[in-house]
């Protein structure tokens, strides 16, 4: 489901709303006031993901709904006795959230919603379902599966992906890590290093050095402020408009260069090289 898609739901419907043949076992929201906190520590189970940075906001909000698409109703109240929702304060003044299904039915999930400060840094550990994450100062993600979407982040971006599609805007220096799954990075202030082993990879717009290595898939790179090293098992690359120097070692596939700073092949396994 598209965030957009996803947001009208909610918007419509009293919380999350009902799509297709969804049952609500159990729907609540949390508040947490704050002061002084930097970080917000996230941690989910199965289920779609939603944080939203709002700058000036004094809280926390959270919002969750056990779901299921089951029929059969035997199971509802174990899995309702193994949702776990937790909204606090740690030691260290830092917040936390967590929600969880541990030792839950199978054919059971929790969709969550947070509204958050937008000056807080995110820690976020998430297992399966869709993530919408915009509007914070910094961002660490672990995420199992499921597409990932990203936006406007001023600070540090750190993800660790396992499968799904990945997409980031507008963020600041960014590390990837990512199993499977196309890619899609725009608008990067300062460095992008990606670690990547299926699926395409379609960047642009990044000010600082790009690093990219990749097992498998199409590669796209335009519009790069710095330096550019890729390192690719297979599949096309193209490059254009990089201000840096370009060093490809590339295994198989074509490779295709426009504008660049200078252009260094350590080496061309097969495929064609072609300039334009």
């Amino acid at each position: 489901m598209t965030l957009n898609r996803w947001l009208a739901v909610m918007f419509v419907l009293p919380v999350f709303g009902c799509v297709g043949e969804a049952r609500i076992l159990e729907t609540d929201e949390l508040t947490l006031e704050m002061q002084e906190a930097q970080r917000l520590h996230i941690d989910v189970g199965a289920g779609d993901l939603l944080v939203e940075g709002v700058e000036g906001l004094d809280r926390v909000e959270l919002v969750y709904e056990l779901t299921t698409e089951r029929n059969v109703f035997a199971e509802d109240d174990a899995a309702q006795e193994a949702l776990e929702v937790v909204l606090a304060t740690d030691a260290s003044g830092d917040l936390t959230a967590l929600v969880e299904l541990d030792d839950a039915p199978a054919g059971y999930y929790v969709n969550v919603r947070m509204r958050a400060p937008s000056h807080l840094a995110l820690t976020v550990e998430d297992s399966s379902g869709d993530t919408w994450i915009r509007d914070f100062a910094a961002l660490d993600l672990q995420d199992e599966s499921g597409d990932v979407e990203v936006e406007r982040i001023a600070g540090a971006v750190t993800i660790d992906d396992g499968s799904g599609a990945l997409s980031l805007d507008s963020v600041g220096p960014t590390s990837i890590e990512d199993a499977s799954g196309d890619m899609r990075v725009r608008e990067v202030s300062g460095p992008l290093d990606i670690d990547a082993d299926s699926g395409d990879i379609d960047v642009s717009r990044v000010s600082g050095s790009i690093s990219v290595l990749d097992t498998s898939g199409d590669m796209d790179v335009t519009d790069g402020g710095a330096d550019l090293n890729i390192m690719d098992g297979s599949g096309r690359i193209t490059v254009d408009a990089i201000s840096g120097r370009v060093s490809i070692r590339d295994g198989s596939g074509d490779i295709v260069v426009g504008q660049v700073g200078e252009l260094d092949i350590i080496s061309n396994g097969s495929g064609q090289l072609r300039r334009r």
